[in-house]
This record gives structure tokens, C-alpha cells and sequence, in this order.
């Protein structure tokens, strides 16, 4: 899999194209959610995805494209949130792949990551 780092501005452009009912979550990731393995809702993630502001995106190729944009929700945790482009009878969605809560130890990380970027 390539990884690379996404523009802020680019990944808003492409959320500004879907609205909340055009964000699907796929049903392998519902699952993990019904049998109580993550602690975050569809609505929840959904509501960030068209409401917040990520600090950080990553790109990732294999095959298709998908992306890692990763939210800031306190003081202790970030959400990350992992979507891909998708069509759905016709219609494009943006599909929701995963979601889960991390430390802010991997936003230092991130945070390493984008600053750097920022000086090339």
C-alpha cells in the first residue's frame, strides 16, 4: 500500500460534494459497531465527517484510493475516520470503511508528519 499526505483543502473539496445521506458506512464496519467494538455511532461519524474539520489526511493507494482524515475529539482522543469513494445504484457515495478513537501520542506523530511537509 503507498501512503502519502493529502491537502486539507483538497480532501474539503471533496466532502463539499456529498451531504449526509450521500455517507455510508459499510456493513462490515456497522457490524463491529452492533457488537459493541467501537465506541462511536453512525451519526456520530457522519456528523463529523460533514460538520468538522480534519487536522490531518493521509491517502492511501492499493488498488483504489482511500483516505484517513483524523479529527480531533479532546483533550485525549482523536477520531479516525478511513473513506473511500464508492458508487451506490448510480449514485457516487462516500463510504465509510472505519472509525476508531486513538491517543494523542499519533497526533503528535501526525502532527510531525504535516509540519514537515509544510517546509518542502
Amino acid at each position: 500500500m503507498i501512503r502519502e499526505n493529502f491537502s486539507l483543502g483538497e480532501m474539503k473539496n471533496i466532502l463539499d460534494k456529498y451531504n449526509m445521506s450521500d455517507i455510508h458506512i459499510s456493513p462490515h464496519y456497522i457490524s463491529y459497531i452492533n457488537e459493541g467494538k467501537r465506541d462511536i455511532s453512525e451519526d456520530e461519524i457522519k456528523k463529523f465527517i460533514s460538520n468538522k474539520k480534519s487536522y490531518f489526511v493521509e491517502k492511501q493507494i492499493n488498488g483504489w484510493i482511500r483516505f484517513k482524515m483524523v479529527y480531533e475529539i479532546s483533550n485525549k482522543y482523536d477520531l479516525v475516520i478511513v473513506v473511500k469513494e464508492d458508487i451506490n445504484n448510480d449514485r457516487k457515495i462516500l463510504k465509510v470503511v472505519s472509525a476508531y478513537k486513538t491517543n494523542k501520542k499519533l497526533k503528535e506523530k501526525w502532527e510531525k508528519i504535516s509540519k514537515s511537509l509544510m517546509k518542502r
